[in-house]
């Protein structure tokens, strides 16, 4: 299991932003715009795209979908595109949508958590999988 985030050495400072809604907050000695949340974003977006291209999967299954606390069991082991995942982790990031596991059977399994943390499940061996979160700007233990 990786335990992935755009914290350095995956420490979060006290310094960091963390959620969509603190974009015109200070943070760094410089304003947090909707540009910098965007770029960082999509280095979650396209990681999680190339992880899923090296395992060949091209559709994901979900469950424990929450949207305003509620869990919405009809949408359990519902199948996804990918462009569908992308939508729902953007959602997520944005505090969108409460929670939401991605998964393919024997293979994959993401999820998120607070502060811009992300955790994924797969048989990439950890030498691909820093290449990737590397390419991207990201870290993980």
């Amino acid at each position: 299991r990786y335990i992935i985030s755009k914290y350095k050495e995956n420490i979060m400072r006290s310094d960091d932003w963390t959620d969509f809604s603190e974009i015109g907050l200070g943070f760094h000695d410089k304003m947090f715009t909707l540009h910098e949340y965007i770029r960082v974003e999509d280095q979650y977006i396209n990681a999680i795209n190339e992880i899923l291209l090296r395992l060949k999967i091209d559709n994901l299954y979900i469950k424990d979908y929450t949207e305003n606390n509620l869990k919405r069991k009809e949408k359990d082991n519902a199948m996804i595109t990918i462009q569908e995942c992308d939508d729902l982790a953007r959602r997520i990031l944005r505090n969108e949508l409460t929670h939401c596991i991605f998964f393919y059977p024997k293979k994959f399994r993401l999820s998120f958590g607070f502060d811009y943390y992300m955790y994924v499940s797969c048989n990439l061996r950890s030498e691909s999988m820093r290449k990737i979160l590397t390419k991207y700007n990201l870290y993980c233990e």
